[in-house]
């Protein structure tokens, strides 16, 4: 790819300017993930695949799991078939005998296993679940719930920046002053997954959030608490709602369903996560957060410095430069946003200039000859 790489596509995607179709999303999916096709053993048995009994939570949460719109009208034979395909994905991932070394399975996973299953097939489910627990899950599938918890401690900036009346509002009616955001725990552990109903927008939430920052999910839950076109409404219900733990933790906790109900809502909430994406970047959310210039020791910094040092050397997937499919790259071509030249290196330039003077000698060289 030259004219075109991953970071445009991912903006354009962010943005609803390009919705990706469902070869494309497969392609996308496997190069950012590092999926290839899992290689086979002499037995015709896939490496890594699962055997044996699940754990007994795996097991639970497989059952109750498919929720999303496209599984409804599934018959019995469907729903059984998926179910088990789901299990030897989790299998693989999560297997008895490691079920107290890293990762660690959370409830969850579940949701994010059945959407790379429906999206990637079960070939490459597996291995696409493995690199989200390797990478930008990290954090989630650790032993406890601390990084989790830090997580939720940085939510409450990224609040006052996306909508300071709603971060006050939510500040005065919380009983507990210093209580963390519990209701977008979910939305951390599973990407949305478990909170949309529509597999086409947790769908379109994944593009971003693999090509993006392993924060940006926490980015996204800010957008969705503090999206300016809805502000007043939920103004409304916490100031009904003042003192009442409960109450308000469930109107939160519901908000996906409504602002999340279609791609066109997905849109608004991402547009929203856009601004207060640029308005303070992860690189500023971990190096200016107050609990660090306080200096306090068991602040949220401090548990995901010791816990996911990786965050502060993160690269992004995106700087990979794939060979799309053919006839891909064109279609993408026509609808992503160009790079800004201020983001364009300084050697793209050099090339560029390097290239127009070899074509200018060539040409007075073959001038030259004629004459």
């Amino acid at each position: 790819m030259s004219a075109l790489n991953l970071l445009d596509i991912s903006y354009t995607v962010a943005l609803g300017d390009l919705c990706l179709t469902s070869r494309e999303r497969r392609f996308l999916w496997s190069e950012i993930g590092t999926v290839r096709r899992p290689r086979r053993k002499k037995n015709g048995r896939r490496r890594g695949a699962a055997s044996g009994p699940l754990s007994f939570q795996i097991s639970i949460d497989v059952a109750r799991a498919m929720h999303w719109d496209v599984c409804d009208d599934w018959s019995e034979n469907k729903r059984a078939s998926e179910l088990a395909s789901l299990s030897r994905v989790l299998g693989g991932v999560f297997p008895p005998s490691k079920e107290h070394k890293f990762p660690y399975y959370v409830q969850g996973c579940h949701d994010l296993g059945g959407v790379l299953l429906l999206t990637l097939g079960e070939q490459r489910a597996e291995m696409g679940l493995r690199a989200l627990v390797q990478g930008p899950l990290r954090g989630a599938v650790q032993k406890g719930m601390d990084v989790p918890c830090a997580l939720l401690g940085l939510l409450p900036r990224l609040l006052e920046v996306g909508h300071k009346g709603v971060a006050a509002a939510l500040k005065a009616a919380s009983p507990h002053k210093d209580s963390l955001p519990h209701y977008a725990l979910p939305w951390l552990l599973t990407w949305f997954s478990h909170s949309v109903k529509s597999l086409a927008v947790v769908q379109r939430l994944f593009d971003t959030f693999l090509l993006g920052h392993p924060l940006l999910p926490l980015y996204v839950s800010a957008a969705l608490v503090t999206l300016p076109q809805a502000s007043p409404e939920l103004l409304k219900i916490l100031a009904g709602a003042s003192g009442d733990e409960g109450m308000i933790f469930q109107s939160l906790a519901a908000l996906p369903e409504v602002r999340l109900r279609d791609e066109s809502a997905a849109t608004l909430v991402l547009r929203h996560c856009n601004t207060i994406y640029a308005a303070l970047p992860p690189g500023k959310l971990l190096k200016d957060s107050p609990t660090e210039r306080d200096g306090i020791e068991d602040g949220p910094l401090a548990v995901l410095k010791s816990e996911w040092p990786e965050l502060w050397t993160w690269i992004p997937p995106a700087m990979k430069d794939p060979r799309l499919p053919e006839g891909v790259e064109s279609r993408l071509g026509r609808g992503v946003s160009k790079t800004k030249s201020d983001d364009i290196p300084f050697w793209y330039w050099g090339a560029a200039v390097g290239v127009v003077a070899l074509a200018l000698t060539i040409a007075w060289v073959q001038d030259g000859r004629r004459k």
